[in-house]
């Protein structure tokens, strides 16, 4: 059995990566749908709409000098603007290979907010509202 190295889940925004993540929501996928039922029959039509992804609470160690990934959120955030959002999974194959990536091209920041905490460290807490489907690369 081969052993790799990780690195854990890493976030990245506008191809930056965000820092220290502290927590991700859960990665999921859910496709509309529409029940039609006959008041005379006991049939049931289902109508099969389009795929949507959902929104993710991502929890960081706040940095506020950060000019990169979350000064590009704290950037969306004030001024609406997308960002592209990049989940990479750690189930990377080997050392230098990659893990499974999500990716949307135009994620929207619909909250932000800054926790302090009682060891000196401030958490930022952003929502990230995803468009449509993520492209998908495998590991490697």
């Amino acid at each position: 059995m081969a052993v790799s190295k990780t690195l854990g889940t890493i976030i990245r925004i506008n191809d930056t990566d965000i820092g220290a993540v502290l927590a991700l929501g859960t990665i999921s996928l859910e496709r509309n749908t529409k029940e039609y039922r006959a008041l005379n029959k006991e049939e049931v039509d289902i109508v099969v709409g389009s795929v949507k992804s959902g929104s993710y609470p991502i929890k960081v160690k706040f940095d506020p000098e950060d000019d990169g990934a979350q000064g590009a959120l704290k950037d969306a955030f004030l001024n609406a603007n997308p960002v592209k959002l990049e989940i990479e999974l750690a189930d990377k194959k080997t050392d230098d290979g990659n893990g499974t990536k999500f990716t949307w091209a135009n994620a929207v920041i619909d909250k932000l907010d800054i926790e302090q905490e009682e060891d000196g460290y401030n958490i930022a807490n952003f929502n990230v509202l995803t468009p449509g489907l993520p492209e998908i690369t495998a590991a490697s």
